[in-house]
């Protein structure tokens, strides 16, 4: 009877220790679920916030380049042919155009003002 005895506790007491055991497991993986589940929702919704604050950025920075005096509208460029390159900086416009009478030009403009600055020629007949 002893024996049988001791066989029953035994049995209880491992039957004990997997029931903690299995509750421990089932409480582990419910918080990493949950922290998965988080960590998703945070890292979209940083990448959301990340990607509307860098659109503000760069359009604040395009506007900063030009002075607060220009004026917009429409630019008339003196030039017959075509264009090869055109490049700006700032409020001015460069411009490298292969003419029809004059060889190769270079116009620099102020696009504020809309004024050719400087005008050089390359190659003219």
């Amino acid at each position: 009877m002893t024996i049988y005895w001791f066989l029953c506790m035994s049995q209880k007491n491992t039957d004990f220790i997997e029931d903690k055991s299995l509750k421990r497991l089932k409480i582990v993986v419910k918080s990493m679920g949950v922290m998965l589940v988080v960590g998703t929702i945070a890292l979209v919704v940083a990448v959301i916030f990340k990607a509307s604050n860098s659109k503000d950025v760069q359009h604040s920075k395009k506007h900063e380049q030009l002075p607060q005096d220009c004026i917009e509208g429409d630019i008339k460029i003196p030039l017959e042919g075509n264009v090869l390159s055109a490049d700006s900086k700032g409020n001015r416009l460069t411009i490298v155009a292969d003419t029809l009478n004059a060889g190769q030009q270079v116009l620099i403009i102020d696009t504020c003002r809309g004024e050719v600055i400087r005008r050089v020629e390359f190659g003219g007949e």
